[in-house]
């Protein structure tokens, strides 16, 4: 063997050698939710009797109070999370509390060499299985300031409900997770950073809402006694970030330099972690997140779970490859934005044995002896019904459908109808207004380009088909 050959065959039984290091690595390394309580055990915190609360600190001594809140997607519930007791240890300080039946410890630490920042670590522990979204951030004036994403730049206008940086996903409670770990805004003096640890796939957004003041991360996560290795547990971590705003110079490209300083052992070279199509909920090593519920004639129920799911691994591309594991959507699932339980469907009144559900569970026939196949109806009374749609967040549709029953070959479409439209401001837009409307299966209500967060469709006393010209009996509702 000559000595050439003989070093290609030591390099490659090398390279194989760092192969399957890194590869075991990659699925024996321990995730921040594992690692956060023996870190937090290994030190000699005191308890801090001075009074504090979580800030970050800008460049020049200036601070702003952090906030964090947490949601409970099953309820809706929104909560503040208020320290309850505080320790420091040197220079960190920590924080921790029991709020909405969720123990959270919150860990600060701050830098000023190169770059200002505020670091904050968060960990969530329930015993309970809990789907929740955890939002952390300053209150401040972002109003005016741009919000820079990967290839536009937005200004941040009064009246935006919320500016961000996002890709469509099939994942969590937004429909929406961030495109890249970090976000930035440019204001007059400052460039503001805040950033997710891109060392484990997260499922978050990076935005910033003028009208209540916040520019922060909302992460998005299960709590569950099932996952063995950190039960009940979620731990994250994130960071802050300030800097003096220079002329002629480009904010996103000089952030993109700052990022991978804060976080070099994530740019360097690294080898491909190989593409697991699933992994267990119960041996996970990272924190789980999930589908958003879909309503189906099968559950009816509108406190159907969410349905948690483990991400396969530590690579960039995890949540990319666990949602093309996913089963393909039907037309209707991905298509009625009313389909997703996160709109809330209210009525004036049903009735009995029908269900407010059944609006948007994807059967637009009406079928005898079908239970079904029933549809929704309301009572039978000399008043105004109406049914109110809700989104999650405001959303520009483009048109409403109604699908009315066909009892004995005739259409029972009502003959007077009203549809309207809230914006997040609280503008109403008059959709549709149809009085006469001859029989016809279907009803289509054009929108025009508008974010809105309401829907509501009303049938005045007396309005109804014939027969039924005080109760109103629809099929479904399609919202696209």
């Amino acid at each position: 063997m000559t000595l050439r050959t003989f070093g290609i065959v030591l390099f490659t039984l090398s390279l194989a050698l760092v192969c399957e290091v890194q590869s075991s690595y990659a699925e024996t390394r321990a995730s921040y939710s594992e690692r956060f309580e023996d870190e937090l055990a290994a030190e000699e915190w005191q308890r801090s009797y001075t009074e504090s609360n979580p800030e970050w600190m800008l460049p020049g001594g200036a601070f702003l109070p952090m906030e964090l809140r947490i949601r409970d997607l099953e309820t809706g519930k929104s909560t503040a999370l208020r320290p309850a007791v505080a320790y420091e240890y040197e220079n960190r300080r920590r924080w921790g509390g029991h709020d909405a039946g969720v123990d959270w410890v919150l860990v600060l630490d701050r830098a000023t060499d190169s770059v200002s920042r505020t670091v904050l670590s968060i960990q969530l522990k329930s015993s309970k299985q809990r789907f929740l979204q955890l939002e952390v951030g300053p209150r401040m004036n972002t109003v005016g300031a741009s919000l820079f994403h990967t290839q536009t730049i937005a200004r941040i206008e009064r009246g935006v409900v919320e500016t961000s940086d996002t890709v469509p996903t099939r994942l969590g409670a937004q429909g929406e997770r961030a495109r890249q770990p970090f976000g930035i805004i440019e204001g007059p003096s400052l460039i503001m950073l805040a950033g997710v640890d891109p060392s484990e796939p997260r499922l978050f957004q990076i935005a910033a809402r003028p009208d209540d003041g916040l520019f922060g991360i909302r992460f998005e996560t299960v709590l569950s006694p099932e996952t063995s290795n950190f039960p009940g547990r979620a731990a994250f971590r994130c960071v802050f970030a300030a800097w003096p705003a220079a002329p002629d110079t480009y904010a996103f490209e000089q952030a993109s330099e700052i990022w991978s300083f804060l976080w070099p052992e994530n740019y360097g070279p690294q080898l491909s972690a190989p593409k697991n199509a699933t992994a267990s909920i119960q041996d996970t090593h990272l924190p789980l997140v999930f589908t958003p519920r879909i309503r189906s004639p099968q559950t009816l129920d509108e406190h159907s779970a969410w349905r948690p799911l483990a991400p396969p691994d530590f690579s960039a591309a995890s949540l990319d490859n666990l949602e093309d594991s996913l089963p393909a959507l039907s037309p209707a699932e991905s298509g009625n934005f009313a389909r997703d339980a996160r709109v809330r469907i209210s009525v004036d009144s049903t009735d009995t044995g029908f269900s407010n559900e059944a609006l948007a569970d994807g059967v637009t026939n009406f079928i005898p002896n079908d239970a079904i196949a029933q549809g929704w109806r309301s009572a039978n009374t000399a008043t105004t019904h109406r049914i109110r749609l809700d989104l999650p967040r405001p959303t520009a549709l483009a048109d409403l459908t109604l699908h009315w029953p066909v009892v004995d070959g005739a259409p029972l479409t009502p003959r007077a109808l009203r549809v309207d439209g809230v914006s997040v401001s609280g503008d109403i837009f008059h959709l549709a207004k149809l009085d006469g409307q001859g029989p016809t299966q279907t009803t289509h209500v054009a929108i025009p380009s508008l974010q809105l967060e309401q829907i509501t469709v009303e049938m005045p006393a007396g309005g109804g088909a014939a027969g039924f010209s005080n109760q109103l009996w629809l099929c479904e509702v399609e919202l696209r």
